[in-house]
């Protein structure tokens, strides 16, 4: 029985929920940057957002290909790389969801969170998350989606061999 239709779901769920955290906490921080450095965070993923799949497909099997010759290679090298190339698909989706998300929100909100004696972790997941959890889901299934449609890339080379 071929297994590789359940192998791509699973990659694409664990590199959609790797890239929702990595994503969702660089969103947060996005808001206490200055302005020129939300500027290249922001054009950084843009660029892979708008990156063709085969570009990412080369730097990454490339980078994949020299990485597995310095240490010997095998199966899990080779997982391990096509589940970068799915966190890399996601994370710009999940990304500008989650930061539009906590552009939302209300200062007025946080300030009267950290005046009733809240930290930042606090203020993040009792206040941001709740009044973003619309953009956040939004970006979790979209970016599920097109970590799922890289799947295509990372079987290629099992169906060439």
């Amino acid at each position: 029985m071929d297994h590789q239709p359940w192998i791509s779901l699973q990659t694409s769920g664990i590199a959609t929920l790797l890239a929702f955290v990595v994503a969702v906490l660089i969103a947060r921080v996005r808001g206490g940057l200055g302005k020129p450095a939300r500027f290249v965070l922001d054009a950084f993923f843009l660029l892979l957002l708008l990156l063709p799949s085969g570009v990412s497909i080369f730097i990454v099997r490339s980078l994949g290909f020299f990485v597995a010759r310095a240490l010997g290679g095998g199966a899990w090298l080779n997982s391990l790389i096509g589940l970068k190339l799915h966190v890399i698909a996601a994370v710009s989706v999940i990304y500008f969801c989650a930061r539009m998300g906590f552009r939302k929100t209300s200062p007025a909100l946080v300030e009267a969170a950290r005046m009733q004696g809240f930290g930042p972790c606090g203020t993040f997941w009792r206040i941001e998350i709740p009044l973003a959890w619309h953009w956040l889901l939004a970006g979790l299934l979209i970016g599920f989606l097109r970590a799922f449609g890289e799947s295509v890339f990372t079987l290629l080379p099992c169906v060439t061999r």
